[in-house]
Parts: structure tokens; sequence; C-alpha cells
């Protein structure tokens, strides 16, 4: 984990997978593996993880299933900066209504 520029911890790309379903896909077999292992790469783009896919030799990757993961990992640091903005963060689910 890092933290941003307000002093919030940020979940790696990796952190981020973790606490994820994994699909049953050669993408979540690659991430399975190196998850297991700890030894999922540091991760700070799109083009990092695309080079990544692109250069393992172990497993067929279809970019797509990277890029989709990478989007969902994108969005997520987006809410948890909007939230951090607003002060959502310090409520709980059952604070926020619905």
């Amino acid at each position: 984990m890092t933290t941003d520029d307000t002093s919030h911890p940020t979940p790696s790309f990796a952190d981020y997978l973790s606490c994820r379903r994994i699909p049953a896909t050669a993408w979540g077999d690659f991430v399975r593996e190196k998850l297991k292992l700890h030894s999922f790469p540091e991760v700070n783009s799109w083009a990092d993880l695309r080079c990544l896919v692109e250069n393992c030799r172990e497993f067929d990757i279809a970019t797509s299933d990277a890029r989709a993961a990478w989007s969902a990992y994108q969005s997520m640091l987006r809410d948890m900066k909007r939230k951090s903005a607003t002060g959502c963060e310090s409520r709980s689910a059952g604070e926020q209504g619905g």
C-alpha cells in the first residue's frame, strides 16, 4: 500500500486483486499463481500491466481480461478519492442510507 496526497492508504493493484473474485481464465490463473507466491509485480499503470501480460510466457492471457481488471481498480481508486474528499470514508455503510 501507498498513501495518496491526503495520507490515506491506497491499495496496490496486487492488494486490490487479492480481495476480488478471480475469474476462471488464463488471467485468473496468472493472478492466483502470483498472489500465492507473493510475487505479483508492482504495476503503476495500464502500460505496466499490458507489458507484463504481453511478455508472460506461462499463461495465454487475454489482454481484455487484464484491461477489465485494471479499469475496475482505477474506478475503485477514483471512488476512494471522491469519498475521501467528501468525508464519506468515516461513515459506516448503514449511515450512508439508500
